[in-house]
């Protein structure tokens, strides 16, 4: 009995340990490359999509499929490099939780 309290008093007087501190530096630099990623990527192939809709001939399907194509590959570069770029100089202004203090 004296061991199980003893247990459980060391176990409540033991400094509790992240087991996730040594990825802690890894996670932040992942959600602003997460972040600056899918926001650029998105509003990118959209808005280059639509503005080739406006320049588009509708009589040939392929050009649409190219239009789509070009849009997502550039979409997807420079929002790579934009992330990138994002993780080291963490560059945004993102909304912090409230804890309610």
């Amino acid at each position: 009995m004296t061991l199980a309290v003893n247990l459980a008093v060391l176990k409540s007087t033991a400094p509790q340990l992240n087991k996730y501190e040594s990825t802690k530096f890894f996670m932040t630099k992942l959600f602003y490359f997460r972040v600056t990623f899918l926001s650029i990527s998105a509003g990118l192939f959209t808005g280059s999509f639509v503005y080739g809709l406006f320049e588009a001939d509708f009589s040939n399907s392929d050009v649409i499929l190219k239009l789509a194509f070009k849009s997502l590959v550039t979409a997807i570069a420079v929002g790579f490099l934009l992330g990138i770029l994002n993780m080291f100089f963490k560059i945004g202004i993102y909304q912090k939780k409230d804890n309610g203090n």
